[in-house]
């Protein structure tokens, strides 16, 4: 039933497409079009029953029910199962595209027929797609009694919000590329541009709100410590998000100086043209050696599909485009470079670099691939340090941007503004001083010289942000207290974008992190706070829970963090001390009883940090770490890094290589066998800019890391570290959401406004003839 409600809603879908084509010419067939979308919607809401019904009722006749669910999983997390793989995901992009549909059907008066030519072929998109790859496809053989299970770290409330939030962007993001499609179709080059402002900020907040929920997610569940990892995929969402934000701006400044016509056609185009090269890149196995979310590879036709979707919106676009081309003109930019007009301009070249970069770094294995024999992807360092001076370019437009009027302002206007926000960017670069002085001293032979030297860039960052922070929320009072509570979301969001800056710079530049062994019982100090093992026990789901007692001060808070085994490997969930100014992330990465072998750790044993082209001492085997191994890299959808080793085994030498495995969003560590299996090794963590890998070593002639294991005592190995400004980041990423909805509401009121006049123009001429 399932799968014939695809076909159906295919064919359906393709009979409003070829209906709204027609009427374009003659409004007369445009009512059937509305009829096969409305009942397009209703039997893709039945194959949306479908296989939630499966999902629920543990129907294991389907291989995406087996694949995604297991009998023991709760409610929410089955739910969540229909959007966990390829072929349910698209099932949900499909369905939030025939949501978007029926609301321009209802909203976007003249402009529907136009706007729905594109909206219907990027369904049509997605149908075939789904039909090369069905959610509803057979098991083969016989019928299985339990399923493989969801991914232990989609288990996590967070997952059953981010994934559609995603969708929804992606989805949305049709909005501006169809409004510019119909602009360009109609010939009105200026008029679709207040029309399609709310759209656009809906298909721009929901994708924002999509990636910083991913973002938490990450830091609360993953055990890194981090929020953004610069990879491929979560940049493959980025990229549309940063032309997006330019797009805004762009049809901000067109609305209010005409200028920018032809280029915020083309930001419309590429805002979802790369939505599509991002689905190309995750679901065509092209990442598979280089991401940690990309699907693995499954099949020439299938990537020839995925292709032609990224490629028939892009050819149609450019053939309309250059068709019209001499007839969109644009007015001068701007007349004094000391106006909102130039502020805008310059903020949009800074996010289309971002975004070119961003979009360069994620196609490198592509283009190496395109250039050399083999692929390779670029490293951390590459975003961090195209991204510094983009960070410094934006904290400064963004300090300028609330007091700067349109058309221009004096130097005597400007200084009265800036005079108390320069203050407030005073106060945050002598705190970041301090911060520098305080880090340097905390790590262990540090330089505060050297220090201070390195944090230059960091200095004019946090205090240009600074100074944004208090000119943005200045603007924001002040309009409030005027009752132009309709104008303070662009301030509010800046607001929030110059908190983000500021936590980007403190969370990433002054985190600290220490690995500690801790007997039970046992306190050690470690970066001002007291960490105590207070034991561990298995909870009633089997996963070991490791309570930790954190101490500063008078405040000790009671940490629970957790390790299990699943068929996916070994799970870890950190504990996470939250504090307004810096969060304390303990992450556990083995456990010893001290008696036996321990199924959640690396059992008694040793860990050792070895450099690559370093030899150390284990017990009685001499371990040389050679190189990093990509050999196995996307293996089954899933990424794996190994760690090529030389082991001296009494006079004899051999070689091993422990992986690190990351499949979809779960990381494990399998023991690899040495010395007769007499003796395991596990990868545990890596750090690839310093060539340095972190190994848990385990076996009857290993002697266990500190001896209160010998004892009987239980022994907690975990990584402790410092992350400054994490709290303020969340408060950031809150304000610029809320401050863009209230952008999008003011011009959600301007469009309705804009239509009511034309309306009511219509009707006079209607009178007068």
């Amino acid at each position: 039933m399932g799968q014939v409600a695809l076909w159906i809603s295919t064919i359906l879908c393709g009979g409003a497409l070829v209906l709204y084509i027609v009427s374009l010419r003659s409004g007369s067939l445009t009512r059937g079009a509305r009829v096969c979308w409305y009942v397009q919607c209703v039997v893709l809401a039945v194959a949306a029953a479908v296989l939630w019904r499966a999902i629920l009722g543990h129907d294991y006749a389907y291989e995406y029910v087996v694949g995604y669910t297991s009998n023991d999983l709760g409610f929410w997390y089955l739910l969540s199962a229909f959007w966990a793989g390829q072929e349910g995901s698209f099932l949900l992009w499909a369905i939030l595209t025939g949501a978007i549909g029926l609301f321009l059907i209802w909203r976007a008066s003249d402009y529907e027929r136009e706007t729905m030519v594109w909206v219907a072929l990027v369904q049509l998109c997605v149908f075939v797609l789904m039909l090369l790859k069905s959610p509803f496809a057979p098991v083969a053989g016989q019928v299985p009694s339990d399923g493989s299970g969801l991914n232990p770290l989609l288990q996590n409330p967070w997952m059953v919000i981010h994934p559609p939030l995603v969708f929804l962007g992606y989805a949305a993001m049709v909005l501006p590329f169809a409004f510019a499609m119909a602009a360009l179709m109609k010939r009105e080059y200026e008029g679709w541009v207040t029309r399609s402002l709310p759209w656009c900020g809906f298909a721009w907040l929901t994708l924002g709100a999509g990636i910083i929920v991913g973002g938490y997610w990450a830091y609360e569940t993953l055990g890194w410590g981090g929020y953004w990892g610069w990879d491929p995929v979560e940049n493959a969402s980025l990229v549309p998000w940063l032309i997006g934000t330019a797009l805004l701006h762009g049809l901000i400044v067109q609305k209010s100086t005409g200028s920018l016509r032809p280029l915020n056609f083309c930001l419309a185009a590429f805002s979802f043209v790369t939505v599509v090269y991002g689905t190309y890149l995750t679901r065509s196995g092209v990442l598979g050696d280089f991401s940690v979310h990309s699907f693995a590879d499954i099949g020439a036709g299938y990537n020839a599909c995925l292709l032609a979707f990224v490629g028939v919106p892009l050819a149609a676009w450019a053939a309309l485009f250059l068709a019209r081309k001499g007839e969109i003109h644009s007015d001068r930019a701007y007349e004094n470079p000391r106006s909102l007009a130039f502020v805008l301009h310059l903020g949009i070249i800074v996010l289309l670099v971002s975004a070119g970069l961003v979009g360069i770094g994620m196609s490198s294995p592509i283009l190496t691939g395109l250039l050399a024999k083999e692929p390779s992807a670029v490293s951390l360092s590459f975003y961090n340090v195209t991204h510094t001076p983009i960070g410094i370019l934006v904290a400064l437009l963004v300090l300028f941007a609330p007091v700067m009027p349109w058309r221009g302002a004096t130097w005597a206007s400007l200084k009265g503004d800036l005079k108390g926000p320069a203050l407030v960017g005073l106060l945050g670069l002598l705190a970041t001083v301090a911060g520098t002085v305080a880090y340097a001293r905390a790590s262990a032979g540090a330089s505060v010289g050297v220090s201070l030297a390195k944090s230059v860039p960091w200095y004019l960052l946090i205090g240009l942000a600074a100074t944004a922070l208090g000119a943005n929320l200045a603007a924001v009072v002040s309009r409030w207290r005027m009752g132009k509570r309709l104008l303070i979301g662009a301030p509010l969001a800046h607001t929030g974008l110059a908190l983000m800056l500021m936590s980007f710079v403190g969370s990433s530049a002054y985190d600290r992190e220490h690995k500690i062994t801790l007997g039970l019982g046992e306190t050690k100090a470690v970066m001002g706070y007291k960490v105590t093992h207070r034991g561990s026990e298995v909870r009633k789901d089997g996963k070991l829970q490791i309570n930790v007692d954190v101490e500063r001060g008078d405040h000790v808070y009671n940490g629970k963090a957790l390790m299990y085994e699943t068929k996916h490997g070994l799970m870890r969930t950190p504990a996470i001390q939250r504090g307004f100014l810096a969060d304390l992330y303990v992450e556990p990465e083995s456990v010893d009883p001290g008696d036996a072998e321990s199924p959640h750790g690396a059992g008694s044993g040793d860990t050792v940090d070895i450099a690559k082209g370093e030899s150390k001492k284990v017990g009685p085997y001499k371990v040389t770490f050679e190189a990093f191994d990509m050999s196995a890299h996307g293996k089954e959808g899933g990424m794996s890094v190994g760690a090529k080793l030389k082991i001296d085994v009494d006079g004899k030498t051999e070689e091993v290589t422990p992986q690190f495995v990351i499949s979809g969003q779960e990381t494990s560590h399998p023991p690899t066998e040495f010395d007769g299996g007499a003796a395991t090794v596990r990868l545990m963590s890596m750090t690839v800019e310093s060539g340095t890998v972190h190994l848990s070593f385990a076996g009857a002639r290993i002697p266990a890391s500190g001896s209160p294991a010998r004892s009987g005592k239980e022994t907690l190995l975990v990584q402790v570290t410092h992350k400054p400004m994490m709290v303020p980041l969340w408060l950031g990423c809150i304000l610029l959401l809320t401050g863009a909805g209230v952008a999008i509401r003011r011009r959600a009121a301007d469009a309705s406004a804009e239509l009511g006049r034309r309306e009511r123009r219509g009707k006079g001429k209607q009178q007068g003839s």
